[in-house]
């Protein structure tokens, strides 16, 4: 076997596979942390929901204890921002406010702790997205 056969092959899908790795990486919190730590985190957050929430958790999370975290990792809870990243309005509607509201006060957390997230969260957002969905999020 040629031993150059196999190295042109390697080296043919392994950008792709370094590609995949690194956009999976961008949405792990821990592997966000370390790059934070280092310097080396993305200015711009990956463009889809969970790129985005995790860096939200990792940028909120830097002074927040566990159960603050954990709440927001509930999926219940996820599930309402996916909601306002979905609809590309970021703002989350009173119903799912009045929900958010009610599981903050179940797990003892402060409703400025959400707003805050949330701040966070559309902040980071907003920055994942290109400049023509951010200016039509601004005149919404």
């Amino acid at each position: 076997m040629n031993i150059y056969f196999v190295v042109k092959a390697i080296k043919a899908i392994a950008p792709a596979t370094v590609s995949l790795t690194m956009q999976q990486a961008q949405r792990n919190e821990y592997i966000i942390k370390v790059l934070k730590s280092l310097n080396l985190d993305s200015i711009q957050p990956p463009k889809d929901f969970e790129g985005v929430y995790a860096y939200a958790l990792v940028e909120d999370g830097i002074f927040q204890a566990d159960y603050i975290l954990n709440f927001f990792r509930n999926k219940e809870i996820k599930k309402a921002f996916a909601k306002a990243f979905a609809e590309k309005a970021l703002a989350i509607n009173n119903e799912e406010w009045n929900t958010l509201k009610d599981e903050a006060q179940k797990a003892k957390i402060y409703l400025v702790q959400v707003q805050e997230f949330h701040q966070v969260f559309v902040t980071l957002a907003k920055r994942s997205m290109n400049t023509v969905e951010v200016i039509n999020v601004q005149l919404q």
